[in-house]
């Protein structure tokens, strides 16, 4: 069993974040990415399932997602536990950046059309602040997510 917790995700409702992790959890991708990162084999990664559950927390404590593994090797059961909760915070972080760099390019479109001296207008500064800002945000993406307890 691992334990992660969103880091300002309290204020969305449970609902919607059992929405997003979860299937994820569950989902296709993040089962190759933790076969691959493991290295074993879809025989092998097949013994074991991969579950996820959301675990309420009091305000303004942000919920808290459990992903516990089961199969023959408690071990091996472990090491999919947290290499499913790095697969997923890493996934989190692809997507916030992905949806950063479409934001930095329709900015940048915005800006492109400006020309001469409408340069130096207020909304051109915004745009061209707004767009530093972007930059500055996809340094530091979390995915919003870290893990709080691993699986041993």
């Amino acid at each position: 069993m691992v334990a992660f917790t969103g880091k300002y995700m309290s204020v969305e409702p449970i609902a919607n974040l059992q929405a997003q992790i979860i299937p994820l959890v569950k989902g296709p991708k993040l089962r190759q990415r933790v076969l691959e990162n493991l290295g074993l084999t879809s025989q092998e990664f097949g013994k074991y399932h991969i579950d996820c559950h959301a675990k309420a927390s009091d305000y303004p404590s942000p919920p808290q997602f459990v992903i516990t593994t089961s199969g023959p090797d408690q071990a091996t059961t472990a090491h999919i536990s947290n290499a499913a909760a790095a697969v997923l915070i890493a996934m989190r972080q692809e997507a916030e950046r992905a949806s950063i760099r479409r934001a930095e390019q329709v900015i940048g479109s915005l800006m492109s059309r400006i020309a001469g001296n409408a340069k130096r207008s207020s909304d051109y500064r915004a745009l061209r602040q707004r767009l530093r800002q972007l930059r500055s945000l996809e340094k530091s993406v979390t995915g919003n997510l870290s893990i709080v307890q691993p699986a041993s």
